[in-house]
């Protein structure tokens, strides 16, 4: 309900199109629109006490309505400061028809509306610009919500005026104007500067769907007419994005504590109550839930997000945040993007699973976006659907990749005392990225390569290496860091420890290897007798006088190593026996004795 801002352009029809296209689970939308212009949300609450019109009947007992939107003459939220009277009117305004929506079980949703394209001259002083006259009004919604919020109940914000906002914002960051008349902030109004263009109708119906059900209008086939072009269209759903899903997410800040901005949001112990422990699921065909999770859990056995539901088989839909200082375990397979929608946003914190697949089904999608925080498992695979592994920040250890991928940022850590990495598919790691080669063991059980790609590598960001002292000072020998069917490292910057270079060369199997040669001390060959056990290599004339005889086969005697002697000579020098075999036996014993520089 509001005034012509909601009726142009048949919001309340825009937003049922996008709903049924959106949300399988919804076996049919219904809306309805109440807008008389210029109207007060006080007025509507007075009409909401008879049945006898249409908003009356409407919210009487035994309707059964999901959500009702609210949308406030178009100045009254930004006199929050300037005219406290009027807008406590308001106020009280949100109040009586939140009170009529509650008894129905729907979700009260404040529709936040959009400044004035050059602000409202009629209020030069309060409102002389967008920009002054769009602050007041968050201002003032956002503080409806939150003195109208309960510890039992809360209502939630459309931020329709936010996506206004960042549209003019991101005009202005490259540097063009936003109030120029082809511009895509000039082309949300109609000519009077006020009221929506069909373009701004459009992104009010995306940030309300969004909004309600937690969804993301660029997973629909919506709008499928109209004279949107395709890189406006993409732009209102990256903006509906950014101002309503993405993360992080604020809470608003109530008398009573803080509660969480939008229904679909959940903590992860309503998600996954500390009672379960096996599998656990994150999916619904209604509303897209999303599992917040902000400090470190209970490990888990397995974890699907994103399933089909209910006889109809309906894909669900669901998310999983993992924000700073938060923690899981899963001690089993992760699966994002089972037979439904998934997606995975890792912003810090730490996650460990044995496994993480993608998209596993063939109608399925499955999206992990690391951007903060370690992600640490044995594998990445990606199944049949549509699938994408998003690395913008953060670490990762895995031991083996089954797909080609592209890393954005972060540092991918390979580490010597794991077993070698695995990679299926190309790698390409992009200028802003870190690919670490973490050499700790002297003799490592599994030394090369460390990571083996069958498939194309390029490297265009950041080659480091961090050397542990037990092989810089080790003994100097080769280590293989990849092997690859091609590596092309000219874009790479090194960060090498001193005298470490890298080197290309090309394997017996047809392969191409990229090694570094490390360590200090240099083994010796063999340095032959000990010149002070055996400083004259000569017979000794007294333990010997006579010329050795020739020994034939049958005679009994034996040579050994250079200690020879005859059965005639024995008697004489048997006294001598035990130091001559402790002679030889040490001689014999340093044959192979490498003897390290001092």
């Amino acid at each position: 309900m509001g005034n012509s801002y909601t009726s142009a352009n048949g919001l309340h029809n825009l937003y049922k199109g996008i709903a049924s296209a959106g949300v399988p689970g919804y076996a049919s939308v219904t809306t309805n629109a109440v807008t008389k212009g210029g109207y007060k949300l006080q007025q509507h609450a007075a009409d909401a006490g008879s049945t006898s019109n249409k908003l009356g009947e409407l919210l009487a007992a035994g309707n059964a309505w999901h959500a009702v939107v609210l949308q406030e003459q178009s100045q009254i939220p930004g006199f929050i400061n300037a005219d406290p009277l009027q807008w406590n009117q308001s106020l009280s305004g949100v109040q009586s028809l939140d009170a009529r929506i509650a008894a129905l079980g729907a979700h009260t949703v404040l529709m936040m509306t959009w400044g004035r394209r050059n602000g409202d001259s009629n209020y030069e002083g309060l409102f002389p610009t967008y920009k002054a006259m769009q602050a007041l009004l968050t201002q003032g919604y956002e503080q409806y919500a939150i003195q109208s919020s309960t510890a039992e109940r809360t209502l939630y914000v459309a931020p329709v005026g936010r996506a206004f906002e960042r549209i003019y914002d991101q005009i202005v960051d490259h540097g063009e104007d936003p109030q120029a008349a082809d511009s895509l902030f000039a082309r949300l109004y109609t000519n009077d500067g006020s009221h929506p263009s069909q373009l701004g109708s459009t992104l009010t119906g995306m940030v309300i769907y969004a909004t309600i059900t937690g969804r993301d209008p660029a997973l629909t086939d919506w709008p499928t007419t109209g004279d949107l072009s395709t890189d406006d269209l993409n732009t209102l759903r990256d903006v509906t994005r950014a101002v309503v899903l993405d993360p992080p997410f604020v809470p608003m800040e109530l008398p009573t504590g803080p509660t969480n901005a939008y229904p679909w949001l959940l903590s992860w112990g309503k998600a996954a109550p500390p009672s379960v422990i096996d599998d656990v699921e994150i999916s619904s065909s209604l509303e897209r839930p999303t599992a917040l999770i902000e400090t470190p859990e209970s490990a888990i056995t397995a974890l699907d997000i994103g399933l089909v539901h209910g006889e109809e088989k309906d894909p669900g839909s669901g998310r999983v945040v993992i924000a700073k200082g938060g923690g899981l375990i899963v001690n089993g397979p992760t699966t994002v993007g089972v037979s439904g929608h998934g997606l995975f946003q890792q912003l810090g914190g730490e996650f460990v699973t044995q496994s993480l697949t993608l998209a596993k089904s063939a109608n399925s999608t499955g999206r992990y976006e690391l951007i903060g925080g370690a992600l640490d498992t044995q594998s990445l695979a990606a199944g049949g659907g549509d699938w994408a592994l998003h690395m913008s920040g953060g670490s990762l250890r895995v031991t083996q990749v089954n797909f080609s991928w592209t890393q954005h940022g972060g540092t991918w850590w390979i580490s010597d005392d794991r077993p070698k990495v695995t990679q299926q598919g190309d790698y390409t790691l992009e200028s802003g990225a870190t690919l670490r080669f973490a050499l700790t063991v002297l003799t490592p059980t599994d030394p090369a390569p460390a990571l083996d790609v069958h498939g194309a590598v390029s490297l265009k960001g950041t080659l480091a290496i961090t050397l542990s002292e037990a092989i810089t000072k080790g003994p100097i020998h080769t280590r293989d860091l990849i092997v690859a069917d091609s590596i092309d490292h000219q874009g790479a910057t090194n960060e090498l420890p001193a005298g470490i270079e890298t080197i290309v060369d090309d394997t017996d199997d047809g392969r191409v290897v990229l090694r570094i040669t490390v360590g200090t001390t240099e083994p010796l060959a063999d340095p032959g007798p000990d010149p002070e056990l055996n400083p004259d290599p000569e017979p000794d004339p007294e333990l010997n006088p006579d010329p050795a005889p020739t020994v034939d086969a049958g005679s009994g005697g034996s040579s050994g190593g250079g200690c020879r002697t005859a059965h005639g000579a024995m008697p004489s020098v048997l006294p001598w026996l035990a130091v001559l075999a402790i002679v030889c036996l040490t001689r014999r014993r340093r044959k192979n004795v490498f003897w390290p520089s001092r």
